[in-house]
């Protein structure tokens, strides 16, 4: 049977129309990003849909503004209730009973084991700062032939005392480090600020993640509706940039740009979904397991409410290291928003949008952290002052207002392994 001429250029069209309009759209797609001033480049695309996806796989994130995934870039399955800390994620119960064993053996006698606290940023540097820490102190000719160990115990959220409640429960659990760094100082600043200002203690966990953890909400049935809704369109969008990358559409870049654009809708339902979650916290009823003690709101009494909360806490936890022999250093952390810290670039500041009230509390108490710092330094504490490590960085570190990549791990890394080889004097 012969095929019409008439069926073969209908079948030809079938194909090749396609395919024209396909190139059609791809090279517009190029030429318009090449208009725009910024050539297509699919890797940068890949690693922008993958940032994505990563700060959407948290079991919540702390907000710019009203943007709940803008801030925090940790990777993290749900969260459960803790009764020392408030919250903590189920890996974190398996690494506590599988570190409390491994202390009773041969090998952590011959590693050199390092302890991580603090909140996302401190738990970022655990998870991808370990490698330069590790190889600056392997320039130490101490640790020459020694392994080096760093076990992460630091949560995106946690703020003093957090920490030095995770710590003594840690010790009493049988873990016995090496060495102990406590990275802190932004959540302490800008989330015990944010607390205050919803009329929670400053020094109770921060209370979006805290209501929804504990469920510490009075209400009429209706909050788990909200932390539903704020859940599935989370996950919904999460799964959308997932399958866009393992498709492996990414590397067009017309199918990329729609891609992205149906991504952002999801994000944005996901943002409107926790903006009414948090409104529900900040309006709706409270019960006293979510207000806490009664505390003086002025700005000078709560600043002093802060920093000595922060003070404090570190010196109980060089206490119960220094009892130990454990040698202990607390690093108060880089961030963007401190004024001088850093010149920050066009990208760095189009990210830096910032809950007023967190702006509110790093602006007035950094310096005071700063100041402190010496009298904690004075009374026999490894204080180290990292807020300046990024001062003689022009090029982008920060990728929100507090969190940055290996390149910013990569330094700070750095920094600390030659302040910890220098105190650790045995």
């Amino acid at each position: 049977m012969t095929v019409s001429l008439r069926t073969k250029r209908l079948l030809l069209g079938l194909v090749v129309v396609p395919l024209l309009t396909a190139a059609g759209l791809e090279i517009g797609a190029r030429l318009l990003d090449r208009f725009r001033g910024r050539a297509w480049n699919s890797e940068e695309g890949r690693a922008s849909i993958d940032e994505v996806c990563r700060k959407l796989t948290q079991s919540w994130a702390a907000p710019k503004g009203t943007d709940p995934h803008d801030q925090v870039e940790v990777e993290s399955e749900l969260v459960i209730v803790q009764p020392y800390t408030g919250w903590e994620h189920p890996r974190t119960q398996e690494s506590i009973a599988a570190d409390a064993s491994y202390y009773n053996t041969k090998q952590a006698e011959r590693t050199y084991d390092i302890v991580i606290l603090g909140g996302s940023v401190a738990q970022m540097f655990g998870d991808i700062g370990w490698k330069p820490l590790i190889e600056t102190l392997m320039l130490d000719p101490r640790f020459h032939d020694r392994p080096i160990r760093v076990h992460n115990y630091a949560l995106a959220g946690y703020k003093e005392p957090q920490q030095v409640m995770m710590l003594a429960y840690l010790f009493a659990m049988g873990h016995r480090p090496d060495a102990v760094i406590n990275i802190d100082g932004f959540n302490e600043a800008a989330l015990s600020w944010n607390n205050a200002k919803l009329g929670t203690n400053p020094l109770y966990p921060h209370v979006p993640h805290w209501a929804e953890t504990g469920n510490t909400l009075r209400s009429d049935g209706s909050t788990i509706e909200y932390l539903y809704a704020v859940r599935s369109n989370q996950m919904r969008a999460r799964n959308f940039g997932v399958w866009f990358l393992d498709s492996g559409l990414w590397r067009s870049c017309f199918l990329y740009h729609a891609g992205s654009i149906a991504l952002d809708r999801m994000r944005r339902k996901y943002v409107a979904a926790y903006g009414v979650l948090m409104d529900r916290i900040m309006n709706g009823p409270k019960g006293p397991g979510l207000k806490g003690p009664e505390f003086k709101s002025n700005d000078m009494a709560l600043g002093h409410t802060v920093v000595l909360a922060w003070m404090e806490t570190s010196t109980s936890i060089l206490g119960m290291c220094k009892q130990r022999g454990i040698p202990y250093l607390h690093v108060l952390q880089p961030t963007l928003h401190d004024k001088g810290s850093k010149v920050l670039t066009p990208k760095e500041l189009e990210n830096s949008t910032m809950d007023p009230t967190w702006l509110a509390g790093v602006e007035k108490l950094y310096p005071i952290f700063r100041e402190m710092g010496k009298r904690l330094a004075e009374r026999g504490e490894n204080f180290f002052d990292a807020s300046q490590v990024f001062k003689d960085h022009p090029e982008d570190v920060y990728y929100d207002i507090c969190h940055f990549g290996e390149h910013g791990n990569a330094i700070l890394g750095e920094a600390i392994g030659k302040e910890l080889a220098r105190i650790d004097t045995r």
